[in-house]
């Protein structure tokens, strides 16, 4: 903790109108769920990148990172069998709503762990140390705010917004051309 709280000054708390890449690398296609190692954030200028290229460039000595690492569970319950059952079968013409068409993303169960991870310019660990709401109150104020901004970013509204589809109820107008 001793070699984290002299950067926390550094850390910044990302706004909705900062550029956050907090879900793939910047270099490369890796995303938390590829490898168990995640993806890196760097709690300065919120570019998120694999471990090997988070301090390529940099010139700073030591650096700050969120680690941010995801895994998808598949669910045990039968949800391919959903039509087959009168109960839960689809009743509206949506996706993603209740009474619709389930998606994908029901099927997985997804967990997320993350963890503050001090970087030498070599990308050598000086430090990592697991960041969740039990641990929150150990860390400095500045590096809480900070990756608690990163993981909550902007992006889910819009990500909701484009998953969930219903037909509307109000029947369209017959065109008299057709």
């Amino acid at each position: 903790m001793e070699e984290i709280t002299p950067l926390a000054q550094k850390c910044r708390i990302a706004h909705p109108n900062d550029h956050v890449l907090n879900t793939e690398c910047a270099y490369t296609f890796h995303n938390p769920y590829t490898t168990p190692n995640g993806i890196v954030v760097n709690m300065t200028t919120f570019i998120g990148s694999c471990q090997e290229m988070a301090t390529k460039g940099d010139g700073v000595e030591t650096s700050l990172f969120l680690r941010i690492v995801k895994e998808k569970k598949e669910k045990d319950d039968d949800w391919v069998d959903l039509g087959k059952d009168t109960e839960t079968a689809e009743t509206k013409l949506g996706i993603g709503v209740e009474g619709g068409f389930k998606t994908e993303a029901d099927k997985f169960i997804t967990t997320s762990t993350y963890s503050i991870l001090l970087l030498s310019s070599q990308n050598s660990i000086v430090a990592e140390l697991p960041y969740s709401d039990e641990t929150k109150s150990t860390f400095p104020t500045m590096v809480v705010e900070s990756a608690d901004s990163i993981i909550h970013h902007s992006g889910l509204a819009t990500a909701q917004d484009l998953k969930v589809w219903e037909l509307d109820d109000e029947p369209k107008p017959v065109s008299k051309y057709f």
